[in-house]
């Protein structure tokens, strides 16, 4: 994992000088900057110190089902399993933020159906106040982290991208979302 500090600086820096616009200058330029920056700090310390488990690394609704005869649920796509930290395969839908997330689904909900089928597959015990915190934790990681490829690409442009300076602009606009969506989750 690369340490969210390092991005959070290198993109705020971009964003803050205007060169993605006047909305991101400004996000960059409250005080919540020093709040991120803090949060990337303690996130580079707490996300490696998790316990380690057996992750899917895909864990997106297309590559689950459940048997019919006995609820079972079913993993597809076994290519991206592996040792990881604990919960990183489902950290994108529980610790997104209930205002973000967009599955139907309350979080507390589906965290009480993901720890009934974590403990019936042998799982240990675990709280669901520490799935719910290191679920958090670990979007708040992989948010702050993937803020850096939009970031990159709202500078540069998409490789692929036909209309470079639609995709820039979709890249910014991507970017200051991404970054609302995580101011969202840190104490006012």
């Amino acid at each position: 994992m690369r340490a969210p500090c390092v991005t959070y600086y290198h993109g705020n820096a971009s964003a803050a000088s205007d060169r993605l616009g006047g909305d991101l200058a400004r996000l960059c330029s409250t005080a919540k900057k020093d709040t991120l920056l803090s949060l990337a700090k303690s996130l580079g310390v707490a996300v490696p110190a998790m316990e380690r488990g057996y992750a899917h690394n895909e864990y997106t609704p297309e590559q689950i089902g459940w048997r019919r005869g006995t609820g079972e649920m079913l993993v597809f796509d076994l290519r991206t399993t592996g040792l990881g930290t604990r919960f990183a395969d489902v950290a994108p839908w529980l610790g997104v933020p209930d205002q973000v997330l967009q599955a139907g689904y309350a979080r507390s909900e589906l965290a009480d159906h993901y720890l009934e089928q974590y403990l019936s597959a042998g799982g240990p015990s675990v709280s669901k106040e520490d799935l719910m915190r290191e679920t958090r934790l670990l979007w708040q990681h992989s948010h702050l982290d993937g803020l850096n490829w939009w970031h990159e690409h709202a500078l540069m442009g998409i490789e692929s991208s036909e209309d470079a300076d639609k995709g820039r602009s979709m890249c910014r606009q991507r970017l200051e979302e991404e970054l609302k969506h995580l101011l969202e989750t840190l104490p006012q």
